[in-house]
């Protein structure tokens, strides 16, 4: 049996949806465009995931697709 270290884990899942927005973010800065912006919009969305409560983000997907589909 394997022993997962949970702070190497969740480490590499912040530092994952971190990189993802901000490429995502550079792109959107640099084309202008919206569905870059948008692209930009989710990936901010499942970094601050990682840091909310399940309420939080039950309540942030309710709201979200009030606006419009999550992808």
């Amino acid at each position: 049996m394997s022993v997962v270290n949970l702070n190497s884990e969740r480490e590499r899942r912040e530092t994952e949806a971190w990189d993802a927005y901000v490429a995502a973010r550079n792109l959107a800065d640099r084309t202008h465009q919206i569905e870059d912006g948008r692209r930009a919009a989710r990936a901010w969305c499942a970094f601050l995931e990682l840091y909310q409560t399940p309420a939080q983000n039950e309540f942030m997907g309710a709201t979200v697709t009030t606006f419009g589909r999550r992808a």
